[in-house]
């Protein structure tokens, strides 16, 4: 059974400029490790309750399409659930596999507009407690801008499990997943949102630390070194 929606995955360019990035937001690094036999290095970063993945391989042979990459679930039966998302509609990427970080095991889905869904089966909980005076309250929800809104929504609702929390919104364990309407061009995964207490303070606390915030109608944005928009409302 999938039974967490987990984290947002992001290829980086330069991980170091992340993690700096993300530390202005007082997210938490709870996880760096560097794949074996490899020079890939993998990092999760604890923001607002929610999880961020950064993937570095500075050998790549081709150009990678740097910015948000996949979502992930966690599942307890990967084998079953991967079966399932394949009977459902979603194309196959990279079957059942062992993890490069040496916990549990992981697979690989497409939806049909492309966007990288990935499940992972492990004994590993890198969420930590919060630490008191943190900028953001809690994570609002991680956009998809799906090609096919409705079949996504039913693919998320009858297959994955999640459930409904009105206006395009899943619900999966710790996080909320929107449905938003694609741009001409961008990421499937083009934002996280955030939930500050006070948005001015937010704001002038980013502007503090560098970061030059962008006030928008409904709150402020900024922008992480590869693409991704970190919302505040």
């Amino acid at each position: 059974m999938i039974h967490e929606l987990n984290h947002l995955g992001v290829l980086v360019r330069d991980i170091r400029a992340s993690l700096d990035f993300y530390a202005a937001l007082d997210a938490r690094v709870v996880f760096h490790e560097t794949v074996v036999g490899t020079p890939v290095q993998i990092a999760y970063v604890q923001l607002a309750g929610g999880l961020v993945e950064f993937i570095h391989d500075p050998e790549a042979l081709t150009p990678l399409p740097f910015g948000p990459d996949h979502l992930a679930f966690l599942s307890d039966d990967l084998d079953a659930d991967y079966a399932r998302l394949l009977a459902a509609g979603c194309l196959d990427a990279t079957p059942p596999k062992p993890a490069g970080t040496g916990f549990g095991r992981l697979a690989f889905v497409l939806m049909p507009d492309g966007a990288r869904i990935e499940h992972l089966q492990r004994d590993l909980d890198l969420r930590i407690p919060e630490a008191p005076g943190a900028l953001a309250e809690s994570l609002d929800h991680v956009a998809y801008a799906a090609s096919g809104p409705d079949a996504a929504a039913r693919l998320f609702a009858d297959t994955v499990g999640m459930q409904p929390a009105g206006e395009g919104r899943f619900r999966l364990g710790h996080d909320v997943l929107q449905l938003t309407t694609p741009a001409a061009t961008g990421p499937r995964f083009p934002r996280l949102a955030l939930r500050v207490a006070d948005l001015d303070a937010a704001v002038a606390t980013l502007a503090e630390r560098g970061l030059a915030p962008e006030r928008t109608h409904d709150g402020a944005r900024v922008t992480d070194p590869d693409g991704l928009a970190i919302v505040l409302r």
